[in-house]
């Protein structure tokens, strides 16, 4: 595959490539240390009677992104760091699992509180107005419902609608 550049394309290219390589160049060091009394101090000279660390201040952003210029950390610090990290990640993993679950069980719950609310007045439409109420036994046969047990069907909809469903 071969890429053809126009002389406006090869231009904005080099204006971009000019314009990276002059942010890049704008980083301030400062100077941070720590005096007898445990107070930390950072300053853009560097202390003549202090040991003090050189840190890298980044100028581009609003933000002061302080990069430190001292000494890496070593392997094994570096690899404590991100087991910890990993751990509290996990940790924070776990919580919104936790969350989720929970938010899970309440759905659940009110779908099936919602179902038990559409059959109840799924059986109030049905068996209010009706005189007879016809069912079927084990045997598949078309059985009346008496009134009492209507009666008390319909009494049982009513309060079940009353204290669960809005």
């Amino acid at each position: 595959m071969h890429i053809k550049l126009t002389a406006k394309d090869y231009a904005v290219a080099m204006l971009a490539l000019a314009m990276t390589a002059s942010l890049q160049a704008q980083a301030t060091e400062v100077y941070k240390w720590t005096d007898e009394n445990g107070v930390v101090h950072f300053s853009d000279m560097k202390p003549a009677d202090t040991d003090s660390q050189n840190l890298e201040v980044d100028d581009r952003t609003g933000f002061s992104k302080a990069v430190e210029a001292a000494p890496r950390m070593n392997t094994a610090q570096a690899t404590e760091e991100a087991a910890v990290e990993e751990q509290e990640l996990t940790a924070a993993q776990q919580r919104r699992n936790e969350i989720a679950e929970a938010r899970d069980a309440v759905r659940l719950e009110r779908l099936e509180k919602q179902q038990w609310c559409d059959k109840h007045r799924k059986r109030l439409i049905e068996m209010e107005p009706a005189r007879r109420v016809y069912t079927y036994d084990e045997d598949g046969e078309q059985v009346r419902m008496d009134d009492d047990t209507r009666v008390a069907l319909i009494e049982e909809s009513r309060n079940y609608l009353a204290e669960n469903c809005p």
